[in-house]
C-alpha cells in the first residue's frame, strides 16, 4: 500500500499523499469515499462477520433443505 500511494514526495500519486502512505503498517487498510462519514459509520456498525462452521463445532441454527 505505502509503495501504491508513494513512498516519498518525488513518486506520489497525488500531492501529500505520501504523509498518508507513512501511517500505514502491515494489515492497515485505507478507505476512500465521497460517501458522508455518518453513512460509512453506519455501514461499518451494521456489519456482521460471519463464522463458519469447523470439524466438531455445534449446530447454532437447523437447515432444512
Amino acid at each position: 500500500m505505502q509503495f501504491a500511494l508513494g513512498p516519498s514526495a518525488w513518486n506520489e500519486i497525488h500531492h501529500a499523499i505520501f504523509k498518508a502512505s507513512k501511517l500505514l503498517h502491515g494489515d492497515d487498510e485505507l478507505l476512500i469515499t465521497d460517501m458522508p462519514k455518518e453513512e460509512v459509520e453506519s455501514l461499518f456498525d451494521s456489519y456482521e462477520d460471519f463464522d463458519f462452521t469447523r470439524t466438531e463445532s455445534i449446530a447454532v441454527e437447523t437447515v432444512y433443505d
